[in-house]
């Protein structure tokens, strides 16, 4: 099976959500899968460069393709990683024949949703904690105007 990841973070970047995205591809891997992952650059490139140098990579297996945010300002590197991680997962998918998409968490889970809705292709979402925005310290003012994206991109998930 030919499995397109999204993911708005990836190793070197590690926290626990990223973590588990890791070592989940990884694991579909070594069961015979084909997992490309798009994530982004969060550093700014002079920042960790040698960490950076390929746009795309491997990774124990799993072929990794990063992109650069619209921003690097905090508050606002993940609304500025939504079109990016979407075009480049939207060129993959039209030179690649992939069989589902996973996307994992917000951002990801809304450009899934986006994707979902261009190709048709099957789109399984990973969520965990803080994702709804109900957690005061991840929604904060904003949570007003994410839950109801959060929403529609769940909604367009087929498996969550």
């Amino acid at each position: 099976m030919r499995i397109l990841t999204v993911h708005s973070a990836y190793f070197p970047m590690i926290g626990g959500a990223e973590l588990f995205h890791q070592k989940t591809a990884e694991w579909l891997v070594n069961k015979g899968h084909h997992v490309d992952v798009v994530t982004c650059v969060w550093d700014k490139p002079d920042v960790h460069w040698k960490t950076w140098q390929q746009s795309e990579e491997v990774i124990n297996g799993v072929t990794v393709y990063r992109t650069r945010p619209w921003s690097y300002i905090q508050g606002l590197k993940s609304l500025g990683s939504v079109m990016p991680l979407y075009r480049k997962a939207l060129y993959l998918i039209k030179q690649n024949n992939y069989d589902l998409i996973h996307a994992h968490i917000f951002p990801a889970l809304f450009v899934g949703a986006l994707l979902k809705q261009k190709t048709g292709l099957p789109l399984i979402t990973t969520i965990q904690g803080g994702d709804l925005a109900d957690y005061s310290e991840t929604g904060g003012q904003v949570a007003v105007l994410l839950k109801p994206v959060i929403s529609w991109s769940l909604k367009k998930a087929d498996m969550v």
